[in-house]
């Protein structure tokens, strides 16, 4: 499974995981799901980075009522960690001070500057040259929870997480049983790129889970977004490197007149993609998809 397909779809169902001192089956008083669209998580996020071996995390807030839960975040609750983003690409920056090239920087793949072959070497662009933790998660269960912001584990990270990248904290109900009436379904909220949470639905059911008719579990089309689509461009015959029609249009380019927007990844989405001149043109962001040239 790719990487922008496991953010899409990402569903949890674990039945009867073995942790020590676990309690299964807390939430055991939610049992039935009667609605469409039905959130039963709740959501936070990471505030301070996050060692492999460590016992605790601060997050946001470490509340996390609502959706499933009758109470706040207490011992014997689940919660998954996942971090979203934060992946670094193959993309170079190349100042030009010739203005008939258009915009003063041009980015390339990494150690193929605007030299004339760098066509050559397009599918290199935006490819992830270190993952810095994107797409790693663990489910860990709560020990206790300290003040506003800190949440105590039954055991160690298996992970580092890194704030930057988006890490959020997913609290996860602890079903008996779980049945999901016909055309009833259980989805997560949207994912935010600006809060950081969303996108990713999780639960345990440590009995039976009934699926009726026409019901689902689903994160389809919650996850990373495509592109914005923006009503601007040029027209004619591309001055840069060959005539309307070839195809070699800009990698990337901060100039909306430039190319279509891309897709959001694990590489990140407008900050991201602005912090390397690359939020248009048809080069592909890491599992992002690229957005079009403005030839034609």
């Amino acid at each position: 499974m790719n990487l922008s397909q496991f953010y899409k779809l990402f569903v949890v169902v674990v039945f009867a995981p073995l942790f020590t001192f676990s309690q299964r089956g807390k939430d055991a008083a939610y049992n039935t799901v009667s609605g469409l669209n039905t959130i039963v998580n709740t959501y936070t996020t990471l505030t301070a980075n996050a060692t492999a071996g460590s016992n605790s995390i601060t997050v946001n807030n470490n509340a996390m009522s609502g959706g499933a839960f009758a109470g706040n975040l207490a011992p014997g609750d689940l919660i998954l960690i996942i971090q979203m983003q934060g992946a670094s690409m193959d993309i170079d920056i190349t100042v030009s001070t010739d203005p008939s090239w258009g915009p003063a920087n041009y980015v390339t793949p990494y150690d193929h500057t605007w030299d004339g072959l760098w066509a050559s070497y397009a599918h290199e662009f935006g490819r992830v040259l270190n993952y810095n933790n994107a797409g790693k998660f663990e489910q860990v269960e709560v020990r206790s929870v300290s003040g506003t912001n800190t949440i105590v584990l039954q055991c160690g990270l298996q992970n580092n997480y890194t704030v930057s990248g988006r890490v959020q904290i997913v609290r996860v109900p602890r079903f008996q049983n779980l049945t999901i009436n016909s055309n009833a379904s259980i989805v997560p909220p949207a994912w935010d790129h600006t809060t950081g949470v969303g996108g990713v639905v999780a639960i345990e059911v440590n009995g039976n889970l009934t699926l009726n008719a026409n019901s689902r579990i689903s994160a389809t089309a919650l996850g990373f977004r495509g592109a914005v689509a923006d009503n601007t461009g040029l027209t004619g015959s591309n001055t840069v490197s060959s005539p309307a029609g070839v195809g070699s249009t800009f990698l990337g380019s901060f100039q909306a007149t430039q190319g279509a927007r891309k897709g959001e990844g694990i590489g990140g989405f407008t900050p991201e993609y602005d912090a390397k001149y690359s939020r248009y043109g048809r080069g592909a962001m890491a599992n992002g998809g690229g957005g079009g040239g403005y030839q034609n």
